[in-house]
């Protein structure tokens, strides 16, 4: 006769729980790591939407960028800092990312940046400020034109810049948060995530965030159907 579950493997759903505990002690461990990084660089929320995927902070440009539209901004200038909201990124599916996962975070994008225009539309604090950039990191497999694609869409120009020694070694803690984050939140990605990616910058012009954004004008996606 068989034994029963809890001598042939233990107590039910013991190695589970376990599991969870760790997951949700690393995710609370992250989370108020998290919020003193947040305080410290003066990052914060500028939409209650839960699909808005960005946050918001006052930084100053690292070197001299000239974009398409003519905007020019000196080394130094201040400019916006954007930051993923981990919490709210769309998890990957156990089988890696989907044209259905593609599509959500595509509407997730589109809402971030038209919330985004109207903050700084609205706020007076924002109203000298050029451009804003974000850093992004090319993970395994990920290619530069997709890359260069997905952001053309969205308005952004994708800069290369020369790092200097100091800049390398503020990146290497930078990846390892970012492995941190992806471990807290969605881990499915790991596998594709590359611990020390390729870095680039993708920048946009107030004016072109305001033209592209403000007021819905966000680019739907391309197999979207039907309405949000």
């Amino acid at each position: 006769m068989a034994r029963p579950l809890q001598e042939a493997g233990g107590a039910p759903g013991g190695a589970f729980r376990d599991r969870r505990w760790r997951e949700d002690a690393w995710r609370q461990l992250v989370a108020s790591f998290d919020g003193v990084l947040r305080r410290y660089y003066g990052v914060y929320e500028f939409s209650s939407d839960p699909e808005c995927v960005l946050r918001l902070a006052f930084g100053r440009a690292p070197r001299d960028v000239t974009l398409g539209c003519g905007t020019r901004v000196a080394s130094g200038e201040p400019v916006g800092v954007l930051h993923f909201w981990n919490e709210h990124l769309p998890p990957f599916p156990p089988e890696g990312p989907s044209l259905q996962w593609a599509k959500v975070m595509h509407r997730c994008l589109r809402r971030s940046l038209q919330a985004l225009a109207d903050h700084v539309r609205s706020e007076p604090a924002w109203r000298g400020i050029p451009a804003f950039y974000a850093e992004m990191r090319l993970s395994r497999g990920e290619r530069t034109d997709t890359l260069l694609h997905v952001t053309q869409r969205f308005g952004f120009e994708v800069a290369r810049p020369e790092f200097t020694t100091l800049d390398r070694c503020h990146a290497l803690g930078e990846d390892l948060l970012r492995w941190g984050f992806t471990r807290a939140y969605n881990p499915a990605a790991l596998r594709r995530r590359q611990l020390f990616g390729e870095r680039r910058e993708v920048w946009i012009s107030r004016q072109s965030l305001l033209e592209r954004h403000l007021d819905g004008l966000s680019p739907a996606h391309p197999s979207d159907t039907t309405a949000d």
